[in-house]
């Protein structure tokens, strides 16, 4: 997880360093917002004890985090004007690959669970167990569709709660980083740019 949250932290102080500001994000307008709220208020409990082990949302559990995530992409895709378009459209694409593989396998992310040992003993350590509680992965086998979308690419051990992600997870890393970028510097470009005559 810090590895994918890493590159927006750089990014905005990058940004700070180019004399940027974080006015901005205060001032940025996240349209239908709500719908992230609803997502998160959805998955929060889904994917925590003792919910996730509750017999309906074990078995509603893919379809919920499958609408979750198709929340979230109406957001990023409604959102994606102006500056940030290109970020926005970025992140969209990388939920959307992970919509696809996670529809492709039932409602699970597949996990390439030979790979944990590459995430050192800090890493996150196995998929989860779908038929025992509400998840959003499951081992990869060989009946994966899409596994070239599934979490297999290991982050580096020296990460902190290292883990397994996937091509989706580091295109939406990237955008988001994009977008606190471009929203970060934006200030700055305002000050710069002359106001008309």
């Amino acid at each position: 997880m810090i590895g994918l949250i890493a590159p927006l932290l750089i990014a905005t102080a990058t940004a700070l360093v180019l004399g940027g500001s974080l006015d901005a994000w205060g001032q940025q307008r996240v349209r239908w917002w709500p719908l992230i709220l609803l997502a998160l208020g959805i998955q929060l409990p889904l994917y925590s004890p003792p919910f996730d082990a509750w017999p309906p949302v074990v078995a509603a559990g893919p379809l919920l985090g499958f609408v979750t995530m198709a929340l979230v992409v109406v957001v990023l895709v409604r959102n994606a004007t102006g500056p940030v378009r290109a970020a926005c459209l970025l992140a969209g694409l990388g939920v959307t690959l992970n919509l696809a593989v996670i529809l492709a396998n039932g409602g699970w992310m597949p996990r390439a669970e030979e790979l944990v040992s590459l995430l050192g003993s800090g890493g996150i350590q196995g998929a989860g167990q779908p038929d025992l509680v509400a998840t959003n992965t499951a081992p990869m086998g060989s009946a994966t569709r899409l596994a070239w979308l599934s979490d297999w690419i290991a982050q580096p051990s020296w990460l902190p709660m290292a883990n397994l992600v996937s091509i989706g997870d580091l295109l939406l890393s990237a955008g988001a980083a994009w977008w606190a970028f471009v929203v970060t510097l934006g200030r700055r470009r305002d000050v710069a740019e002359p106001t008309g005559s």
